[in-house]
């Protein structure tokens, strides 16, 4: 399966893949130890595959959200992990 992005929820894990959403049972600092190469954290509750971030947009109510390749969902960045994700976009250009 392609990985977008896994978004937790209470006691379930979303992944959000090109066909759609599965919900699993497990934890993201898991799935984030695991896969260090393959994912970036950018929000406590969403981890983002490295390979589908394209960038970042500002939105006017000031958040900033990530884009990500092959899929319309737009997931918050927040305050905290936003100077990882740009160093990383920066890294990878």
């Amino acid at each position: 399966m392609d990985v977008v992005y896994l978004r937790a929820d209470q006691k379930y894990v979303s992944v959000c893949h090109p066909d759609g959403l599965l919900l699993i049972d497990g934890s993201l600092r898991t799935f984030e130890r695991d896969f260090p190469d393959l994912l970036l954290r950018i929000h406590r509750n969403t981890l983002v595959a490295r390979s589908r971030l394209l960038g970042l947009e500002r939105r006017p109510d000031g958040s900033t959200c990530a884009v990500m390749l092959d899929c319309s969902d737009t997931p918050v960045v927040s305050r905290r992990h936003l100077a990882e994700v740009r160093r990383w976009l920066r890294a990878t250009q």
